[in-house]
């Protein structure tokens, strides 16, 4: 189980987030099954894990190496990568215009 708000890994049954603080929407008491051709109660697995990630990059934006730190402290290497990946693409692109760039000049001055 995962918390709604920060994607922190919880104990099963947990009424709030340790990291955090907030709810979340779990109560200790066993709930009913839900009536059949009905969704089960709660948050998605999809959506706690978008969640997550939208907490992780609201972080990142912040302080981008203590974010990357708390997600190594969870054991979770996956959205650090994929930052990492982003990253190195777009550095590789400025490098990439910057040198064309410098090629258009330098081709220009030795045709004046």
């Amino acid at each position: 189980m995962f918390c709604p708000k920060c994607g922190t890994q919880l104990e099963d049954g947990s009424a709030f987030c340790a990291a955090c603080g907030s709810p979340t929407g779990f109560s200790s008491q066993p709930q009913a099954d839900p009536p059949p051709g009905q969704a089960p109660a709660g948050p998605s697995a999809a959506r706690v894990a978008t969640q997550g990630a939208i907490a992780f990059l609201k972080d990142y934006l912040k302080n981008p190496v203590a974010a990357a730190r708390a997600q190594v402290a969870q054991h979770s290497m996956t959205t650090p990568l994929i930052l990492l990946g982003i990253q190195a693409v777009v550095c590789g692109l400025a490098l990439f215009s910057l040198l064309s760039g410098l090629c258009g000049i330098v081709r220009y001055l030795a045709w004046a």
